[in-house]
């Protein structure tokens, strides 16, 4: 199994904690399941981002 990193940054705070990283995700994911080629989507959200845990 391959595997990819993403990392994600909303880079101007007044954008911060408007539901923009989870629609990005479901975008994201939706994509990869449209491939067919990527058994397996996961994620390691940092300690400190408490609002994506």
């Amino acid at each position: 199994m391959e595997s990819d990193d993403v990392d994600m940054l909303i880079g101007d705070l007044e954008f911060v904690g408007q539901g923009i990283g989870p629609k990005a995700l479901l975008v994201l994911v939706s994509q990869l399941r449209q491939r067919g080629d990527v058994p397996l989507v996961g994620l390691s959200p940092s300690i400190q981002n408490l609002s994506a845990q």
